[in-house]
């Protein structure tokens, strides 16, 4: 007969089961919608109507400062007035399902405009 080890745990760190094993009411699934343009400026967006109890996230919802730094790169959150590469963040979605968000985010359209070489950083 094979036993089972019994998992290492930190004696300094009790987790409470009930808080790692949330309600499925409780659980929200995300999805992260990316730039398809490798540089253009953003004009607009396009999305169907967002059902009760689901959110949309957009650069101006981010409060104080949407750029985070890594060494001397300064990188934003969410794009923001321009699409700087392919699978840039643009925006972020929640909802209960992960398949419905998924094809919801599918259906959200950025109307960009292409940038000129002047226009290039």
């Amino acid at each position: 007969m094979t036993r089972k080890k019994a998992p290492v745990q930190d004696p300094h760190f009790s987790p409470d089961p009930e808080l790692f094993r949330p309600a499925p009411s409780q659980v929200l699934a995300g999805v992260i919608i990316r730039s398809k343009v490798p540089h253009a400026r953003i004009v607009g967006l396009s999305y169907p109507p967002l059902p009760a109890g689901w959110t949309l996230v957009l650069p101006e919802d981010i409060p104080g400062n949407s750029v985070f730094q890594v060494f001397r790169g300064r990188f934003p959150i969410l794009g923001g007035e321009e699409a700087q590469y392919i699978g840039e963040p643009l925006a972020l979605v929640t909802g209960p399902d992960e398949g419905e968000v998924r094809r919801w985010a599918a259906r959200v359209r950025f109307i960009t405009r292409n940038l000129s070489l002047d226009e290039f950083a």
